[in-house]
């Protein structure tokens, strides 16, 4: 169910599966040599994430993903962080301990240089870390909704001209923000917002690149 729910999702933010097409749960089986269950499993999974809706009569269609879904992706990210940093400030809790073990470990990856590390992966633990910071169970819930998503984005984002950027950029941006969180400093919005905000700009060019 992973696999296909993951390959499913990639191909509706690439515009593979437009809003309205109707989703056959044997015609997926048939496609990824599956089980019905495995794809139904699958497909339930997308329709919490609002990929997928079910119709009155139980059949299920496309709900689509384009330049104003990934928008408000990108923003309600975009406020979930910001209202995280606030919420740790306010109330002093501050738990700094999961944002400082992702960024040891991006340092690690980055001095050995390992072809095998999965980036997209640690940019999405330590933005995860980032909401820990808060303390705050409902916070954090309502920021891993998002997570499947932001990760496809991400790595579609590398998937024509920018990982090598990507990469090289990674330790140095993230490093500034854990620093701005922990030392208090208020330009921590404005960075926020410009890391993510760049982002969505790539997001809507990869995809009018695959979905003209």
């Amino acid at each position: 169910p992973d696999r296909i729910q993951e390959q499913l999702r990639k191909a509706i933010i690439m515009g593979k599966y437009r809003k309205g097409d109707k989703i056959i749960e044997l015609d997926l089986a048939e496609e990824f040599g599956a089980s019905r269950g495995s794809v139904r499993s699958a497909l339930q999974a997308l329709e919490s994430e609002g990929m997928i809706r079910v119709l009155p009569n139980g059949r299920k269609e496309v709900v689509g993903f384009g330049k104003k879904e990934a928008h408000d992706m990108y923003e309600l990210r975009w406020r979930i962080e910001k209202y995280a940093v606030e919420v740790a400030w306010e109330h002093k809790t501050m738990n700094f301990a999961p944002l400082l073990a992702v960024l040891r470990e991006i340092e690690q990856c980055v001095q050995e240089q390992d072809s095998e590390t999965d980036w997209y992966d640690l940019d999405i633990r330590f933005h995860h870390a980032l909401v820990q910071v808060a303390d705050s169970a409902p916070l954090l819930k309502a920021w891993e909704i998002t997570m499947p998503t932001m990760y496809a984005l991400l790595e579609l984002n590398t998937s024509i001209d920018y990982k090598a950027q990507y990469i090289e950029e990674f330790l140095f941006k993230h490093k500034a923000i854990s620093e701005m969180i922990i030392t208090g400093d208020e330009q921590i919005y404005d960075v926020l917002k410009e890391h993510i905000t760049t982002a969505n700009a790539i997001s809507e060019r990869v995809m009018a690149h695959f979905n003209p």
